[in-house]
């Protein structure tokens, strides 16, 4: 088989599977946008439009990958086992993969994080040392962001904002800290254990890690409970 005629056989297939090849595209830049504007527009991950586009792209994607099983099936009967007829089914698992390898635009979270790096980190260093030492700490009034929740998660929980007077802690191991940026349901979190799973409804057990910034630090989805 010559440059030539393989060449052909795949402008072929493109043409006969124009419909699948335009719909697996059209997929793969939806969720791509999703991912990457959703990080700056929080209600795009609520339930009420989140769900519908989960559950459309996993419909679409079920769809695709039955249609290619099938073509598959049928070009296999009428030629053989061929290149050809793994065609679809291979940019479909390819597509699936490489789409999760793209640079994604970082979060406001992540943003505001690294553009006030040192002070995050000064902050958090001041709060846990105080709270270990059983002092009181009152988080002060920052621009870059809107109150801070601060807690004990190996045993009674406690919380405190800017506003509250500050808590006192006698006896605290594991400490979260959650930032409140801009939107309540998706604070950057602090993690003294580096253990997500073990801060309920923020980062595990009804809410969930979006992504790890660094060694204890976090971007989760709280629970709508």
């Amino acid at each position: 088989m010559n440059k030539q005629s393989l060449k052909d056989q795949f402008t072929s297939i493109f043409r006969e599977k124009r419909l699948f090849f335009l719909s697996l595209f059209l997929c793969a830049l939806t969720e791509y946008l999703y991912l990457t504007i959703s990080g700056w527009v929080p209600f795009l991950r609520g339930v009420i439009c989140g769900l519908p586009l989960f559950a459309f792209l996993i419909i679409l994607l079920i769809a695709l990958f039955i249609s290619s099983i099938i073509y598959l099936v049928k070009k296999t009967i009428e030629e053989g086992i061929t290149l050809k007829a793994f065609l679809p089914l291979i940019v479909l698992i390819a597509t699936i993969w490489l789409i999760r390898l793209l640079p994604i635009l970082p979060s406001r979270q992540e943003m505001i994080f690294y553009r006030h790096y040192e002070e995050f980190k000064e902050l958090t260093e001041l709060a846990v040392t105080q709270c270990r030492e059983g002092h009181k700490f009152d988080f002060p009034s920052r621009d870059f962001y809107e109150y801070v929740v601060l807690y004990e998660y190996d045993g009674s929980l406690y919380a405190g904002d800017i506003n509250d007077g500050g808590l006192a802690y006698t006896d605290t191991h594991k400490i979260a800290i959650e930032y409140i940026v801009d939107d309540f349901r998706h604070p950057l979190v602090f993690v003294t254990s580096d253990k997500p799973n073990e801060v309920y409804d923020t980062c595990s057990h009804g809410g969930g890690v979006i992504k790890k910034i660094e060694p204890n630090w976090y971007i989760c989805e709280r629970d709508w409970n």
